[in-house]
């Protein structure tokens, strides 16, 4: 299965969440919802998000099962946030620039 980018990822959450219809997702009525200002696939320009869209889905799925163990321990692999739940971007594991340290010259 092809991973979609977080916000596609939640975009695919919030029409799922409204019955499976894209024009619906707009007019969502949830506005106290962690992924309301990443609904549409897009970050924000108007509105200023309380989080950004990685800890977002964090939030959302502690949310959704009550702690950050349960998290760890999600049953719902077919949930579209399920891939990102621990607020970090998988794709990005192990690929962290790391620090170089830069040999001094004595002159």
């Amino acid at each position: 299965m092809k991973h979609l980018t977080y916000l596609k990822t939640i975009r695919k959450f919030c029409v799922e969440c409204m019955g499976g219809s894209p024009k619906y997702v707009a007019d969502c009525p949830s506005y106290k919802c962690l992924l309301y200002s990443y609904r549409n696939g897009k970050r924000p320009k108007s509105e200023k998000a309380k989080y950004s869209p990685l800890k977002s889905i964090r939030k959302y799925c502690i949310e959704c099962v009550g702690t950050s163990n349960e998290v760890r321990n999600c049953s719902m692999p077919e949930c579209p946030v399920y891939y990102y739940r621990f607020g970090k971007n998988p794709k990005l594991a192990g690929k962290r620039m790391k620090s170089k340290s830069i040999p001094l010259k004595l002159f």
